[in-house]
């Protein structure tokens, strides 16, 4: 802890956070009751309570990081050495470690904080500065040995818990931040994970940050590493100030907390509900609200540092200009779809394995009567097997990735537009060379059009779908809030493309008042370019049915009989591009206009 004099003479404690009556409420419901506190640089905070007692909540209105609400309001003071937070750009004096650690599982732990550094460490620095500051965190931090090590994920196991933790905190703290705060950094941790997580916390606070986290259930060695903690229950502050003298306060209220006790442990007891009679949960309530009438507040006598100013980072709203971050952003987001083997390995087999039974079902497809319905039928379970089988894998992952994105945007690493160009470019590779490899295998197999062009206009139709169905995934992954709700629309929205699709109906038949839904179908418009690319020029047999049915002896007669004739494969083609186009723009604007926006503080 920093003390010094400042120019008038008086005692000061370095950089500081001070907080005054904070009120939180939603739909009339509070959160947070007039909550004070001040943290100064060199201290670790810990701000402890019961479930729902309000931790999160204030961690997250200190840090500007509560959710906009219509219905909520949210009064109080927060000042930096008594400076309005408004007045400071307070995003690039702070860290946010979140309680989920949110990671690329394809990048090494190295990677990882490269890219950080580039995106959010200016063009000053240099890039031998900027390994250097990062093998220090590495060897400060304890992750020198896993550096070159995977993330990892559910599927391939990567580095362990406490690693991923200390890997997030080092991806904050590389940009030596003023002020730390952290959401329960020891949630799913072993005790001696979490000793190892608060231990460094404790480190990073005497090297002159200000550390404050949520935590639940310390133990009694964690809760020694603190410097000050805050009791809450149900929105109210219980104690507030040094960690030191809170079981002395409440022993001074004849709550001693036994010999060999944990106090964390005993003060939550003490400030939690007891549900389990009504006579327990009066005593709980009478006693809580006892705790509440008296005067809880620790206030520290000591004068912020009017003389600190901040130095980091001010000039533009990004550290690195639009070139640099996409090209970044699209080695990441390369390396996250070529190295991710397993996922890529499941799509070529599934790939594989459906040319496969196509090209068993219909090997004996030939210019006969009987082979038009087939053709019908390959054409366009061909469609559907393309818009499944790109639309479902890109809704999934980038319902995941969606969150990290989330968060990089919330620290101002880069702009949306630079994020999905390199997103869409970098998944083309993938997304063409499963359609080269579909197109390659059943076309030749099922024996349809031989004409060179043809397969080629076959090939582009089906990039096109594909182009429109993971674009179709983006769109609702970047427009709904959770994965849940994505694959809950994509379905039912598919079954309507496909009613659309021109299989079950003849389009010229349905009704006006619905049959324009025909023309927003992607399916429709790459069903009938197939049709069209295999029936144009084609002359038909009779030589497969009776002298006495009717015969249809050339592509053109088929067209017109199953009412495909109504466009050119060229106005197809166009029509898919569109449509996927508008999918990807829409996916963009969805992503931008879902951008994190945060809660105003109002003066009381």
């Amino acid at each position: 802890m920093e003390l010094r004099t400042c120019s008038s003479g008086r005692i000061t404690m370095g950089p500081s956070i001070e907080w005054k009556d904070i009120n939180y409420s939603i739909k009339d419901k509070l959160i947070l009751d007039k909550i004070t506190g001040q943290v100064f640089s060199g201290e670790l905070l810990a701000i402890l309570g019961p479930s729902g007692s309000g931790k999160t909540s204030l961690l997250n209105i200190l840090a500007d990081r509560v959710t906009i609400n219509k219905t909520a309001e949210l009064t109080g003071s927060i000042t930096i050495c008594g400076k309005d937070r408004k007045e400071l750009p307070f995003k690039k004096m702070v860290a946010y470690v979140q309680q989920e650690d949110i990671l690329y599982p394809q990048m090494t732990v190295f990677e990882s904080l490269v890219m950080t550094s580039k995106l959010r460490l200016t063009s000053d620095v240099n890039v031998s500065t900027k390994k250097e500051m990062i093998n220090n965190l590495l060897n400060k931090l304890g992750l020198a040995k896993i550096k070159d090590s995977k993330i990892g994920n559910v599927l391939k196991r990567g580095i362990s818990g406490g690693e991923k933790k200390r890997t997030c905190i080092a991806n904050e703290i590389l940009t030596e931040p003023l002020i730390i705060f952290l959401d329960e950094p020891t949630s799913g941790l072993d005790s001696f994970q979490a000793k190892n997580i608060i231990q460094i916390l404790k480190d990073l606070a005497e090297q002159g940050h200000i550390v404050i986290c949520s935590i639940h259930q310390p133990s009694s060695s964690v809760f020694n590493l603190f410097d000050k903690v805050i009791f809450l229950s149900n929105g109210k502050c219980v104690y507030s100030g040094f960690r030191n003298d809170c079981t002395e306060y409440f022993e001074d209220l004849d709550f001693k907390c036994p010999e060999f006790y944990n106090p964390a442990d005993y003060i939550l007891d003490l400030i939690s509900l007891d549900t389990t009679s009504e006579e327990t949960l009066k005593e709980s309530e009478l006693r809580i609200e006892k705790l509440f009438n008296l005067d809880r507040i620790t206030v520290i006598d000591l004068i912020h540092d009017e003389e600190y100013e901040y130095t980091g980072p001010n000039t533009g709203k990004f550290f690195s200009n639009w070139i640099d971050q996409f090209k970044l952003l699209f080695i990441r987001s390369l390396n996250e779809e070529l190295r991710d083997k397993v996922g890529m390995t499941i799509r070529f087999c599934v790939t594989i394995f459906f040319s496969i039974i196509l090209s068993m079902i219909y090997s004996n497809l030939d210019n006969g009567q009987k082979s038009i319905q087939d053709t019908l039928g390959v054409y366009f379970f061909i469609c559907i097997n393309s818009s499944f089988g790109s639309m479902f894998p890109t809704l999934k992952k980038f319902a995941i990735e969606k969150e990290i994105v989330l968060k990089e945007r919330a620290s101002k690493s880069y702009q949306a537009s630079s994020f999905y160009l390199a997103k869409f470019l970098s998944s083309v590779p993938i997304e063409f060379g499963i359609s080269i490899l579909y197109t390659s295998i059943i076309y030749w197999a099922i024996g349809l059009n031989h004409s060179g062009s043809a397969y080629f206009s076959f090939l582009l139709i089906i990039c096109c779908l594909s182009l429109c169905s993971s674009g179709m995934g983006l769109f609702l992954s970047a427009s709904t809030p959770d994965i849940h709700t994505a694959t809950s629309l994509a379905s039912p929205l598919m079954i309507v493309f496909l009613l659309f699709g021109g299989f079950y109906a003849n389009l010229e038949t349905m009704p006006i008042w619905i049959g324009w839904l025909q023309y927003f179908s992607f399916i429709n418009w790459g069903f009938q370019g197939l049709i069209i690319n295999e029936f144009s020029g084609k002359t038909m047999n009779c030589n497969d049915i009776p002298e006495n049915q009717a015969c249809l002896t050339t592509g053109s007669e088929v067209l017109s009989r199953y009412s495909f004739d109504r466009f050119t494969e060229a106005e197809c083609i166009l029509a898919i591009f569109f449509i996927g186009i508008s999918f990807h723009l829409l996916a963009y604007l969805s992503l931008r206009r879902n951008k994190p926006t945060y809660q105003n503080i109002e003066s009381n």
